[in-house]
């Protein structure tokens, strides 16, 4: 019984119940499966057997609540990571738009110069000079959303933003209005407008 007064001999234990009482509800509930609390025991198990060699150091129980105290630490290290990554994946999720959807399908015209338009088709924003072929260069991906990650530290205000990108580029955008006619852009970070007409 004695032995129940040593710090890792408590530490222990309870990592070896907690991870007994886990594993029987993963299994009652059918929770997802884990290692985590197969682990939590073999930790359980470690320290039981550390208890008689560190107590042979000077202060042995500080030192053993400091060593009782690592594996929580971790864990609790981890799962702040796991739940800030989640949080950006759900607000990065949440932030994007159906491209598909947004906008219109077909070509646009640039209001000052006729041969100069974009044509939307499906997951492709093509930009093109008329007269001349379409490199693949002027073919991009397009993602809306409604923040640049680029210009989060500035005072860029939120919005609608427009994200082009191919191997070779990518550009950004503030879309400043948007119907079945017209589309307005802004073009960073030289803050060009560029305006589109819906070519009939």
């Amino acid at each position: 019984m004695k032995n129940l007064k040593e710090p890792l001999i408590l530490f222990g234990i309870a990592y070896i119940i907690y991870g007994i009482v886990m594993n029987i509800r993963m299994f009652t509930e059918q929770m997802w499966p884990t290692f985590l609390f197969f682990i939590s025991i073999v930790i359980g198990i470690i320290l039981l057997l550390l208890n008689r060699p560190t107590k042979k150091l000077k202060h042995y129980k500080i030192w053993q609540i400091v060593i009782g105290l690592i594996p929580v630490t971790f864990f609790f290290i981890y799962m702040q990571i796991v739940n800030a990554n989640n949080e950006f994946d759900i607000k990065t999720e949440n932030s994007i738009e159906s491209k598909t959807s947004y906008f219109r399908q077909g070509i646009w015209i640039n209001e000052k110069d006729s041969l100069v338009g974009i044509e939307i088709k499906g997951g492709n924003w093509i930009m093109f000079y008329k007269g001349q072929e379409i490199d693949p260069t002027d073919i991009y991906e397009f993602t809306i959303t409604n923040e640049l990650p680029k210009y989060t530290n500035t005072k860029l205000k939120a919005g609608k933003f427009l994200i082009l990108t191919n191997k070779s580029d990518t550009l950004n955008y503030e879309i400043l209005g948007y119907n079945k006619e017209f589309l307005n852009l802004k073009y960073f970070p030289k803050g060009n407008i560029l305006t589109y007409r819906k070519e009939k």
